[in-house]
């Protein structure tokens, strides 16, 4: 889908302030007397913008936090479920 002009012309003024944003962003970081809170989130915002947010992993489990069912196929049935599934969306 194509962005909007709008769009397209936010983001463009926006990375036009690339730069000074992050030079602001070390600025409250390096600052001593800033809140500590305030220069961990400006070190996160850098480091994120530089090397990309870590990865977040992911817990599943099955019905009452046991393990996911999983059900097992033989090759024959595999072929037959695929067989049947490439005719109910070719059909017209």
């Amino acid at each position: 889908m194509p962005l909007s002009f709008g769009t397209e012309r936010r983001r463009s003024l926006a990375r036009s302030h690339t730069e000074t944003a992050i030079n602001t962003l070390a600025g409250i970081m390096r600052q001593k007397k800033a809140p500590s809170s305030a220069r961990v989130a400006a070190a996160s915002a850098l480091l994120d913008r530089g090397w990309g947010k870590p990865i977040q992993g992911m817990e599943m489990s099955g019905p009452e936090g046991g393990p996911i069912p999983t059900i097992q196929f033989t090759d024959k049935e595999r072929a037959r479920a695929l067989a049947s599934f490439v005719a109910k969306t070719t059909a017209k």
